[in-house]
C-alpha cells in the first residue's frame, strides 16, 4: 500500500480509494508553509519534508499527485487533452469504422480533384490522410457543459484521472464550497472514478466525507485522528 507523509504528521496516511484524508493545519505560517512546499513538490521539485512511498520505493509525487488549490477554476492543459482525446479515438475504431473512413476519404479526394482541375497551377494534397491528422485538421475538442458547479468539479477529476492519469487529487477547502450532500454525492463519483481525496484546510468544516480520517495538526504540532468512517451519522 502506497503511503503520502510529512515530517509535522507523526504517521504517514496510508492511501485507500475507500477513504478520504482531511488534513487541517491550524497555525497560518505553517499553513501556508505546507501549501507552498506541496506546491513545489507537486510539480516536480525535491522535498525533504515529503514522502510519497511504499514498502519497496519512492514514487514521483508530480506523476501521481494532482494539487488543486482553488476547486472554482480547475486548470489544465486543454491542447494536451484534445491531442489525447485525437489520438484515443483514432486508435480505437473498429475495422467497420476504418472502412467507412477509408470510403470518406477517397470521397474528399475525388471532390479536392474536381474542384482542383481548372486551376492554373499543379497541385497535389495527402490521398491517405490518417484518421489522427484528420480529426486535428477538424479540431475536435473538448467542450465542457457542464450545468452546475457539482457536475463541473466531478468532469474535471474524471478528465485528469481518466485522460491525464493522475490517481490522488490534494484540494484546498473543498469542504466550504459543497452541502453536506453534495459532498456524498461527490464521495460516490470518486469513489466510482478510483481516485484517492486528500483535502486540505485550516479548520474544521461542518462538513464531511461519510468514509473520512481527519488529521489535525494544532498549534503544538500535536495530531489529532479523527475517524469519522466508524461513526454514525
Amino acid at each position: 500500500m502506497k503511503r503520502l507523509s510529512h515530517k509535522w504528521f507523526d504517521e504517514p496516511i496510508e492511501l485507500s480509494r475507500e477513504e478520504h484524508y482531511h488534513l487541517i493545519i491550524e497555525d497560518p505560517k505553517r499553513y501556508r508553509d505546507f501549501l507552498l512546499e506541496l506546491r513545489e513538490v507537486t510539480n516536480g521539485t525535491p522535498s525533504e519534508m515529503f514522502r510519497y512511498y511504499d514498502e519497496e520505493k519512492d514514487y514521483s509525487f508530480s506523476k501521481d499527485i494532482y494539487l488543486i488549490e482553488n476547486p472554482l477554476d480547475i486548470p489544465f492543459d486543454e491542447k494536451k487533452l484534445n491531442l489525447t482525446i485525437q489520438k484515443d479515438l483514432s486508435s480505437k475504431i473498429s475495422y467497420h469504422e476504418k472502412e467507412e473512413y477509408l470510403l470518406l476519404i477517397q470521397k474528399i479526394n475525388e471532390y479536392i480533384e474536381n474542384i482542383s482541375n481548372d486551376y492554373p497551377l499543379f497541385l497535389d494534397f495527402d490521398h491517405d490522410m490518417p484518421l489522427l491528422n484528420f480529426l486535428k485538421a477538424f479540431s475536435l475538442q473538448y467542450s465542457g457543459n457542464e450545468e452546475d458547479y457539482l457536475s463541473y468539479l466531478v468532469h474535471k477529476l474524471r478528465i485528469l484521472s481518466q485522460v491525464f492519469s493522475y490517481k490522488i487529487f490534494i484540494i484546498q477547502n473543498i469542504h466550504d464550497y459543497l452541502t453536506q450532500d453534495e459532498i456524498i454525492l461527490l464521495e460516490q463519483e470518486m469513489l466510482s472514478l478510483e481516485i484517492i481525496g486528500i483535502f486540505l484546510s485550516n479548520h474544521v468544516s461542518k462538513t464531511h466525507f461519510l468514509n473520512e480520517i481527519q488529521f489535525i495538526l494544532d498549534e503544538d504540532l500535536a495530531v489529532i485522528r479523527v475517524d469519522y468512517k466508524n461513526q454514525k451519522n
